[in-house]
């Protein structure tokens, strides 16, 4: 996936562009490659002539696309910063509404673990947002917000897949919303999304999709399947981003494993996490301090 995007001959000089590569990187599970592109993405838009350079919309998708790359490498500090230093609040004063930047918003104060904050952002994305699928990125956000809904999700929406028709959007959010679901349905749309990302050598992808597909099949007794896939889910994360955050990858990676008999093996990847959760508290303002460390008790 990572080398067919760069074959599009993306220019160092394009913001935009830059960001999406960084999601791409994620979705090929290279992590450094990510953090360079959103990094170089961010450094252009700022040293960029508001005169000659992106207009306001494309410097509202790309605060948009940086917010949730940060976001899905599990660097929520430099989230909030990325928003504040691009200037977010401005352009929102100035649009009045703009759906990228209230999807930022609403993403970032849900990982700070601000749901109250996040929810009125989510209802002007939701009267922004021209429904061209059966989801919407307002419901999805929703349910991320309280996952415990997914299981009405499933129930209006027996195919995720056509729910959903973007496989990127789907690589984000199903993993997170699987868990919460009926297991024989959501082992069903893993099972139907996997071969493909293996396929594709999209880690990013595969190693929340296995972490799902581990502790969904722990829950329902397959304790040897589930081992399989959780050894597996352990062994790729500690070398690959993952599009879900390394917290959520751990934590979901544990619990099942623990169910097999074995949570040692994931003891690694738990403390990583953990190290990556309290290094991003650290950082953020005492405001969100709080809410951040209750949303990501290691």
């Amino acid at each position: 996936a990572l080398e067919r995007y760069r074959a599009l001959n993306i220019q160092d000089s394009e913001p935009v562009l830059l960001s999406a590569w960084g999601l791409h990187c994620l979705l090929a599970g290279d992590g450094a490659g990510a953090r360079q592109r959103t990094a170089q993405a961010q450094g252009s838009a700022a040293i960029t002539d508001a005169g000659i350079g992106i207009n306001e919309s494309h410097h509202a998708q790309l605060i948009s696309d940086c917010v949730l790359n940060w976001v899905l490498l599990g660097e929520t500090a430099t989230a909030l910063r990325t928003y504040t230093d691009l200037g977010a609040p401005l352009l929102l004063q100035r649009f009045g509404d703009n759906s990228a930047l209230r999807f930022a918003q609403a993403l970032l104060m849900l990982a700070l673990g601000r749901a109250d904050l996040a929810a009125p952002a989510l209802t002007r994305l939701r009267t922004l947002s021209a429904p061209q699928r059966a989801l919407t990125h307002a419901d999805l956000l929703q349910l991320q917000g309280n996952p415990a809904d997914s299981a009405a999700l499933w129930e209006r929406h027996p195919d995720f897949g056509k729910a959903v028709p973007s496989v990127l959007v789907q690589c984000i959010w199903l993993p997170l919303l699987a868990v919460h679901a009926p297991p024989e349905r959501a082992l069903c749309e893993i099972d139907r999304l996997l071969p493909t990302m293996r396929a594709e050598q999209a880690l990013g992808a595969v190693i929340p999709l296995l972490a799902a597909q581990a502790l969904l099949l722990a829950r329902a007794g397959r304790v040897g399947d589930a081992a399989i896939a959780g050894a597996a889910c352990a062994t790729l994360a500690p070398a690959h981003a993952s599009l879900d955050g390394p917290l959520w990858v751990a934590l979901a990676c544990a619990e099942a494993l623990s169910r097999c008999g074995v949570p040692a093996r994931a003891q690694p990847l738990l403390d990583r996490a953990a190290a990556l959760a309290r290094d991003q508290a650290a950082m953020l303002p005492a405001e969100y301090r709080d809410s951040f460390v209750q949303r990501n008790p290691l």
